[in-house]
């Protein structure tokens, strides 16, 4: 597998109710995540990022791989997918930690 065909190549075709629920899903999930980001405690001492991070990283994953784009944004997205999702295993496996130590 060459990496022109990892990022030019459409992806498989799917049913459009599965595309569009796990969309709605991801967002579904991501619109809490910002509810509860804004909603918590002064007091609350965890990672109040890890969800929102999370949400990014599971949408930006399931539209650069069920969607259909121009070959130039469907290279765009999946770099940037792939960027995400380094950056969110390396926020939730270490960062975090760091950042937000549990007690």
């Amino acid at each position: 597998m060459t990496l022109r065909r990892i990022f030019v190549d459409p992806p498989a075709p799917r049913a459009a109710e599965f595309r569009y629920g796990f969309l709605a899903l991801i967002c579904a999930l991501l619109a809490w995540g910002v509810y509860l980001f804004f909603m918590r405690s002064p007091a609350y001492r965890g990672d109040p990022y890890g969800n929102l991070i999370l949400g990014v990283m599971l949408l930006l994953n399931h539209v650069s791989a069920h969607f259909r784009m121009p070959p130039r944004i469907t290279v765009f997205v999946r770099v940037l997918a792939m960027g995400w999702l380094l950056f969110g295993l390396v926020y939730i496996c270490y960062l975090s930690r760091i950042l937000f130590p549990l007690r």
